[in-house]
C-alpha cells in the first residue's frame, strides 16, 4: 500500500494479485494502459493515506529511510532497513562465537536465517555450533590442544570414551595417531563393537560428518575404515566421507552375509550406485531385492571382533 500511495502505480505480481485485485475492487486503483499495471485513483489516494495513518502511524518515517537508504518500499526493504538498524545498535563481536550467539546480535531471533547485511557484518566472525565428536583411542594415542600434551589413557580407563568440543578440535594436533581409524555411523556400533588393538573409533552420526571430519582431516596419513548400514544412505555417507578425506575402505565382512535371509528389511528409496568396491552379494541380494540391512545386528556376532581385526590389519 505505501508503494501504491507513494509512486502511484502498482505492477502486478504473485504475491500482489491479491492486493491489485482488492485495490480494483474498492476503487483505489484503475486499471493502466499496460496490462501489467494499476494506477492510483484520488479517492485511492484519499482512502490509503487515512488509513496507513490509523494502522501504521510512523509510516511516513518509514518511507524517507527507505527513500534515503535507496531500498524499494516494499517488506524486502524494511527488512533491510530493520537489519541495518539492528546492527548499528548491536554489540561488538568477538572474533569467536557460537552462531546463536552471533544471531542474537544482529538478528531478530537466534534461529533466523541471517541475510545478506547481516552476514556481511558478522564476517569477520569465526563462528561455532559448538557440537562434539566422539571416540573411542587406543592406549598411547597423544593429543596436542593448543600449547597442551594430553594422554587420553586416563579417560578412555575412566569413561570408556574421549568426547572432543569443536572448539577443541580446531586446534587439535596428534601427536601418537592409531595405527588405523575405523569410522561408525550409529551409536550402538560406536559404543558396543569390539574396538581392534591400535584403532581409534570415531562416532560419524549419520550425515552429521562435519566436526568428525575436521577431526580425521588431523589423522589425514592414518589408514580409515568404514563401518555403517548397508543401506542407500549408508553408501552415500561412504561416497561423501571419501570425497571429504580421500582413500577410506568399506568394511562390509563376509560373516554379514547370512544377515541378508534373516534380517534384510524394504528400503524406502532406491540404491544409488554401489562403489566399485562393493561386494557381489550387496548387489544381488541386497540391492536387487531392495533391502538393506542394519549394523547392529552383527555386533554380538562372534565373528564382528576377528573380522574388523583383519579388515584394519590389511590397511
Amino acid at each position: 500500500m505505501m508503494r501504491l500511495l507513494s509512486t502511484g502505480e502498482l505492477r502486478r505480481g504473485k504475491r500482489l494479485d491479491a492486493l491489485v485485485a482488492r485495490a480494483l475492487e474498492l476503487g483505489w486503483a484503475r486499471q493502466t494502459s499496460r496490462a501489467s499495471h494499476v494506477a492510483i485513483t484520488d479517492a485511492g489516494r484519499s482512502d490509503l493515506e487515512a488509513l496507513l495513518c490509523r494502522i501504521w502511524p510512523g509510516w511516513r518515517e518509514a518511507r524517507a529511510d527507505l527513500l534515503a537508504a535507496e531500498l524499494a518500499l516494499d517488506p524486502r526493504g524494511l527488512r533491510t532497513l530493520r537489519d541495518r538498524a539492528r546492527i548499528e545498535r548491536g554489540p561488538a563481536l568477538p572474533s569467536l562465537a557460537n552462531r546463536r550467539t552471533v544471531a542474537a546480535a544482529v538478528a531478530e531471533h537466534t534461529k533466523v536465517q541471517l541475510s545478506a547485511e547481516q552476514r556481511a557484518a558478522v564476517e569477520a566472525v569465526r563462528t561455532t555450533r559448538d557440537g562434539v565428536v566422539r571416540l573411542r583411542t587406543p592406549s598411547g594415542m597423544r593429543l596436542r590442544v593448543g600449547q597442551a600434551e594430553l594422554g587420553l589413557a586416563l579417560w578412555m580407563d575412566s569413561v570408556g570414551e574421549v568426547a572432543l568440543p569443536e572448539r577443541a578440535v580446531a586446534a587439535i594436533e596428534v601427536l601418537e595417531p592409531p595405527r588405523a581409524v575405523l569410522t561408525v555411523e550409529n551409536l550402538a556400533a560406536f559404543v558396543d563393537l569390539p574396538a581392534p588393538p591400535g584403532v581409534a573409533v570415531v562416532y560419524v552420526p549419520g550425515w552429521d560428518t562435519r566436526l568428525a571430519v575436521r577431526l580425521l582431516r588431523a589423522l589425514a596419513s592414518t589408514p580409515r575404515l568404514h563401518f555403517g548400514d548397508l543401506d542407500p544412505a549408508g553408501v552415500e555417507i561412504l561416497a561423501h566421507l571419501r570425497r571429504e578425506l580421500g582413500p577410506t575402505a568399506w568394511f562390509v565382512p563376509p560373516c554379514w552375509r547370512p544377515y541378508a535371509r534373516t534380517h534384510a528389511l524394504p528400503t524406502g528409496t532406491p540404491w544409488a550406485a554401489l562403489p566399485p568396491d562393493a561386494p557381489q552379494w550387496v548387489r544381488t541380494e541386497l540391492v536387487e531385492r531392495a533391502r538393506w540391512l542394519e549394523q547392529e545386528p552383527l555386533l554380538l556376532d562372534d565373528a564382528l571382533g576377528p573380522a574388523l581385526d583383519a579388515a584394519t590389519n590389511e590397511l
